[in-house]
């Protein structure tokens, strides 16, 4: 039965989301040139929803937590380092940057997935760049404080618990997956709401006009 209830939202919120919400969502975002560097599909969700171009490798894949916050804290490198694919019996290419994995899971070939990231790599805005990562797959608390100390200003990370000793650190409770919050992107309100507009003291459209 919440199965049922659920997808029955789910179904209206995504009618509602197209009707009305990212139009009057579009009408308060006044920041349009950003860069998302983000562990999982939120950066593209926004941006398709936004109507804006990618201007982020992340698009349309995932990365665990702790290879997420090991790249961010040599970014640099890994942007320079050749994407090499890796065996797998998942439906989808994996490749890996030196020792960071990529789960590219919305690529038919990891030819395609490369080109794609060497193309969306080279449109990062430096001058504003925004970090966003959740505690799915396995996120040890030390990799939350590795987040924490990051050197992005404008960086958040959507949590199951609460942690107040990380400022960068949002609650999401709503329809959450066993010990880690559910997918970020879905649409689980009937007005529309993806997941993460219902973290804490979190308006997204707010943050990113924070350029």
């Amino acid at each position: 039965m919440k199965a049922i209830y659920r997808g029955v939202i789910a179904t209206i919120g995504k009618m509602n989301r197209k009707k009305w919400r990212n139009a009057a969502e579009k009408k308060r975002l006044q920041n349009t040139d950003f860069t998302i560097l983000c562990n999982n599909c939120i950066g593209g969700v926004i941006s398709h929803d936004m109507g804006l171009r990618f201007l982020s490798p992340t698009v349309n894949l995932y990365i665990r937590p702790f290879d997420f916050v090991k790249m961010l804290k040599n970014l640099d490198y890994y942007l320079s380092a050749d994407i090499v694919e890796c065996e797998s019996t998942l439906p989808y290419p994996v490749g890996k940057l030196d020792d960071i994995i990529i789960f590219f899971k919305h690529f038919k070939t990891i030819d395609e997935a490369r080109e794609k990231w060497d193309d969306r790599k080279k449109r990062i805005n430096w001058d504003n760049v925004y970090v966003m990562m959740t505690d799915r797959w396995c996120c040890p608390y030390s990799t939350l404080q590795e987040f924490e100390n990051l050197p992005f200003k404008n960086k958040v990370c959507f949590t199951l618990k609460e942690y107040p000793e990380f400022a960068s650190c949002r609650q999401v409770t709503k329809w959450h997956d066993k010990g880690c919050v559910g997918v970020i992107t879905n649409v689980v309100g009937a007005t529309g709401k993806r997941m993460y507009q219902y973290a804490k003291q979190f308006d997204y459209i707010t943050w990113l006009n924070k350029k």
